[in-house]
């Protein structure tokens, strides 16, 4: 049978029963709806049908897509029940006469209709299964980057602590610190916060200049210790220069709950004014902090990377983001320079890809020029291919951690912080904690 075939046959058919239900009404003395909007029913089923086996079989469109066409043609059978019991041909609320079972039925027509509207289709790396009902949401891990434009004083610090607190921060990265230390490790700051940096000695320019550096909550700080503990060692990479800062955490994966390791990179770029000598040494820095990175851990590089990527071309469909995608999403700005298309480059060499142009957002531009006011896109959160599953969003805030010149980004991981270990008392340290005053 011919696809005008099988829609004369739906439309006859349809028209038949309805014509016969009307006079059946008739006869019985029972009002049902006018054949004329029971037929225009029938043939708008029949469409939504005829649209769902071109979509399944012939043009191949993706799952989502015809998923929502499926949907709509069980909206429009429940419409179609539920329009014959209704007596004049009218969609009422209520009626006296109504039988329960009808008004139900209106009911879960209506919920169909609003849980079936199609919703925007984006190029976003698909989201984790749902969790049963009786399984716990996990609040996924913040990792947060900004470009400083100094934190030389301790007052700039503490309020860096406290913006990372009220943000829920777990691990911020730091660029344009302007320390002069040239290896620092502050422990034990405010609120358990402990702060890691790397800078320049001997500073040539008077406010300062580079330095990077990365800030861990106390959740963050025990994930530190937990990596220590397995490896044995630290895993603190700060003897690449005054650019690039490393750091191994241990997190716990949500839906395995193995032990997950984050190598999280805190990295400066040159800015235009820099020679090729100084973006060939901060681009082998780089390479040699991803060398260290952990096998099987997930690299998230929070980098000033000073240069324009745009965005990638082509369309992609949601179902088909295992790989073939490219390193550059189709979500940012589209402006680029040279310095992007270097930074292409390389981010093709190592597998990575730039996570913050994978998510739509309102706003794109991290940095704002002061004189054109121009807004550009310098800012990024960079990953491997095979990770970028593992985020649920990432991209500019509406916000700073501390008072700059730059916007500060935000991506969201999907693992669990390590939980606190209890610490195993015996009976004799219990009984001396117990209070006896009043005894």
């Amino acid at each position: 049978m011919t696809l005008g075939e099988a829609r004369f046959s739906l439309g006859a058919g349809a028209g038949t029963k309805a014509t016969a239900d009307h006079s059946h009404a008739l006869h019985t003395g029972r009002a049902t709806a006018p054949p004329q909007r029971t037929l225009r029913l029938d043939l708008l089923f029949g469409a939504t049908a005829l649209t769902l086996f071109f979509l399944v079989h012939i043009s191949k469109k993706p799952v989502a897509e015809w998923r929502r066409w499926s949907a709509s043609l069980a909206v429009l059978e429940r419409i179609r029940q539920v329009v014959r019991l209704r007596s004049g041909g009218k969609m009422r609320c209520s009626t006296t006469n109504e039988h329960p079972s009808q008004r139900q039925s209106l009911q879960t027509t209506t919920r169909m209709l609003r849980d079936s509207q199609p919703r925007a289709a984006t190029c976003t790396p698909p989201r984790t299964a749902t969790p049963s009902l009786g399984a716990r949401k996990f609040k996924p891990v913040q990792f947060y980057t900004q470009n400083c434009r100094g934190l030389k004083t301790d007052s700039s610090l503490t309020e860096l602590i406290h913006v990372a607190q009220w943000r829920d921060a777990f691990a911020s990265c730091l660029q344009e610190t302007w320390r002069p230390q040239d290896h620092e490790e502050l422990c034990d700051l405010e609120g358990g916060h402990t702060f890691i940096g790397v800078g320049q000695a001997h500073n040539s320019a008077g406010r300062g200049s580079q330095g990077v550096g990365i800030l861990l909550s106390p959740s963050a700080t025990r994930a530190w210790h937990l990596a220590k503990t397995r490896y044995g060692r630290s895993h603190l990479v700060n003897d690449l220069g005054p650019r690039v800062l490393a750091v191994t955490l241990t997190l716990q994966e949500t839906a395995t709950k193995r032990a997950a390791d984050v190598f999280l990179v805190s990295a400066y770029a040159p800015t235009s004014a820099h020679s090729e000598g100084d973006w060939d040494a901060y681009y082998d820095s780089l390479s040699a902090a991803l060398a260290r990175c952990p096998p099987k851990a997930i690299a998230i590089i929070g980098s000033d990377t000073n240069a324009c990527l745009g965005t990638g071309e082509g369309e992609r469909d949601d179902e088909k983001f295992d790989e073939g995608y490219e390193v550059v999403g189709r979500f940012g700005s589209t402006r680029i320079n040279d310095s992007g298309r270097r930074l292409r480059v390389y981010l093709e060499t190592h597998q990575l890809c730039a996570l913050t142009s994978f998510f739509p957002k309102k706003n794109y531009s991290t940095w704002t020029h002061p004189c054109s006011r121009l807004g550009y896109q310098l800012d990024h959160f960079l990953v491997f291919r095979k990770d970028l599953r593992r985020f649920r969003d990432a991209g500019s805030m509406a916000g700073q951690l501390i008072d700059s010149d730059h916007r500060a980004l935000r991506a969201s991981l999907d693992c669990k912080e390590p939980k606190k270990k209890k610490l195993n008392r015996d009976a004799r340290q219990t009984l001396s904690r117990l209070d006896h005053t009043r005894l």
